[in-house]
């Protein structure tokens, strides 16, 4: 199945933040099986979702 180009992620957002914190998101996101950026783009989307900024389900591509 391909990828919709709507959904690509092919934006980079960037931030710094304390050692600390970035230790503790490697730890959080390692325990909830997921790499970092899969962890940091769950919890952008939740927000987004709770601010009504995003529709609370995402269309998925209709297959012909």
């Amino acid at each position: 199945m391909g990828r919709s180009s709507g959904n690509s992620k092919d934006v980079l957002l960037a931030t710094r933040v304390t050692p600390k914190i970035s230790e503790n998101v490697r730890q959080l996101s390692y325990r909830e099986g997921l790499n970092v950026s899969e962890w940091i783009r769950n919890l952008i989307v939740l927000e987004l979702k709770q601010n009504n900024a995003l529709p609370n389900r995402l269309n998925e591509p209709r297959i012909k």
